[in-house]
């Protein structure tokens, strides 16, 4: 990856971020983690998720949060698709799967379950993978 990134000639410093932590994360090694000086924006969307029988399920919500988001964004409908217990099925028109698999490159970790309960957790809450 190293080899790559020296023939990359971006400047998008989110991006060059992201592609350091894929790096580092292959090597998996919870002992790993890069230590980023830039300050880097946090996804967080009040959501906490749990698997069960390869099935994502609410588990856990910011109440105060998903009002802002209600009230100030004006985002309609949070309560209908926000309740703990429901599937999460898909994100943004991705499976729920699929996003979790993306986001395990990113993760270091010494073990495959615990950077799967990372990425799963990441899915709303992190401050790597910033979408195009």
């Amino acid at each position: 990856c190293v080899r790559n990134e020296i023939e990359i000639q971006g400047t998008n410093n989110l991006l060059f971020i992201d592609r350091v932590r894929r790096c580092i994360a292959a090597f998996r090694d919870t002992h790993l983690v890069p230590k980023i000086k830039l300050e880097t924006p946090f996804v967080l969307a009040g959501i906490r998720l749990t698997e069960i029988d390869k099935k994502f399920y609410i588990s856990g919500l910011a109440e105060e949060l998903l009002t802002y988001y209600e009230d100030e964004l004006k985002i309609s409908n949070i309560d209908a698709v926000s309740k703990i217990g429901s599937e999460v099925v898909e994100i943004d028109g991705k499976g729920s799967e699929e996003i979790v698999k993306e986001l395990m490159q990113y993760i270091s970790g010494g073990s495959e379950k615990y950077v799967r309960e990372k990425s799963i957790q990441a899915i709303f809450e992190r401050n790597f993978f910033y979408r195009k």
